[in-house]
């Protein structure tokens, strides 16, 4: 089967409600078929002039039957199991890396889920290249807290942290400080996103980010400096963070690592996380139009 003629792509910065129920609706069908949770982006609100397209819909006859997501560089998209093998899933990478190109991405990462056969083999259709993997944890038992750390504390980032925070994002992660503020500039500016600093005794010791994402939360980029590894400051940060995200979206929390970390891995499940998936990721060369 082809395209129908009157299908037709759409790329914006955002989506509207109604077409955040027409996303919902859609995973919803996907989940029901598949039994799977694709690490999908919805920025259901305007982040302002200027912003790039993080969104693209496909519709046939007004429905909505192909959603993709272009976060930064990271690209995850569904079809609707009844529309399947259309070339809905062509129309939309084709969609997402003309809207990489306009931002001047050189590559871009396509998530796939590894529980995927269709995904997986699409993939492979596409060439994209696997560069790593991560399983996603969720918070599925109640573990009692490890003992506080006195003088302990989270504080919520702004962009005046910017400094701060990619001095952390060096200092924990090896990424260039430079290159860490290309990054957090735009993600200190999307409203769905957030970052706290873990401070002992006034002096930040580490930091994560926190994304919010339909009535779920999700801890990212979470870490500790070197030089207060090996205290129990891992676990005690993780535990302050279940705490707050708690009182927002309820147990409802989540977080991904990579799958060859096998001492992040244990601090989570000593935590109460779980691994409920895996999502390999997929490089892929952004060609100018």
């Amino acid at each position: 089967m082809s395209l129908d003629p009157r299908a037709g792509l759409v790329a914006r910065p955002f989506v509207d409600d109604p077409e955040r129920r027409a996303i919902e609706a859609l995973l919803a069908a996907c989940a029901a078929v598949d039994r799977l949770d694709p690490k999908i982006a919805v920025p259901a609100r305007d982040p302002g002039e200027g912003a790039p397209d993080r969104a693209l819909l496909f519709h046939e006859e007004g429905a909505l039957i192909g959603y993709a997501s272009l976060d930064g560089a990271e690209l995850c998209g569904v079809v609707h199991p009844a529309h399947r093998r259309k070339g809905v899933g062509r129309a939309l990478l084709a969609g997402a890396l003309a809207a990489a190109h306009r931002q001047g991405l050189a590559t871009v990462t396509v998530i796939g889920e590894d529980a995927s056969p269709t995904g997986r083999a699409f993939l492979a259709a596409v060439d994209a290249l696997r560069a790593f993997s991560e399983h996603r944890m969720e918070l599925r038992e109640a573990v009692a807290p490890a003992a506080a750390v006195p003088g302990l504390a989270l504080r919520d980032a702004s962009m005046a942290d910017l400094d701060l925070l990619a001095q952390l994002m060096e200092a924990i992660f090896d990424d260039p400080a430079e290159h860490a503020r290309v990054t957090l500039t735009r993600e200190l500016s999307l409203p769905d996103e957030r970052f706290l600093v873990a401070l002992l005794d006034d002096a930040p010791v580490g930091a994560f980010k926190v994304v919010h994402q339909g009535g779920r939360a999700f801890l990212y980029a979470f870490g500790v400096v070197p030089a207060h590894r090996r205290r129990g400051l891992g676990r005690a940060i993780l535990d302050l963070a279940i705490a707050r995200l708690d009182a927002e979206v309820g147990r409802r929390i989540g977080l991904e690592v990579a799958t060859d970390n096998d001492a992040a891995i244990a601090l989570y499940q000593a935590a109460g996380f779980r691994i409920t998936t895996t999502y390999g990721y997929h490089a892929l060369t952004v060609e100018p139009g």
